[in-house]
């Protein structure tokens, strides 16, 4: 909402030659927005880690859980990437300046919601994995029994 009433008029924003219209600081708005989002990812990964920690949970478990919180990490990584290349757009040429900007914010809000999916997506996980293993096993011994006649 706020990125669409940058300008005044809204028309603004798509038609630089309505006359007088004027527009904000794109470059603080997105700078302020980002860095907000980054502090809320920050506070998102660290609060629940030491939680997990005192949980009746096996060792495997809190593991499992502080690496999926790692990912949050990786997140937080890609944001701050993406506030540095904030820096660096020209809102006047947008076609040529903010492809890197895109692709970072593509990234950060995919791998967000891989993450947020792993949880439940872990029953599923564990099933493909099994058969793969079984699978895998049972290649290798009939290609062992096949060797050795």
């Amino acid at each position: 909402m706020a990125c669409a009433l940058i300008c005044q008029p809204v028309a603004f924003n798509w038609d630089r030659t309505i006359p007088g219209g004027q527009c904000g600081d794109y470059h603080a708005f997105w700078l302020a927005s980002s860095i907000l989002g980054a502090i809320f990812d920050l506070i998102l990964i660290v609060l629940p880690l030491p939680v997990f920690w005192k949980l009746q949970l096996s060792l495997r478990r809190k593991i499992a859980l502080t690496v999926l919180f790692g990912l949050g990490f990786f997140i937080l990584a890609i944001t701050i990437v993406r506030v540095i290349y904030n820096e660096k757009v020209d809102f006047e040429d947008l076609t040529y300046t903010a492809p890197p900007l895109v692709v970072f914010t593509v990234l950060e809000s995919t791998l967000g919601i891989v993450a947020g999916c792993i949880p439940i997506m872990s029953p599923s996980i564990s099933r493909v994995t099994n058969v793969l293993k079984s699978t895998f096993i049972s290649i290798s011994r009939v290609s062992s029994t096949t060797k050795h006649s």
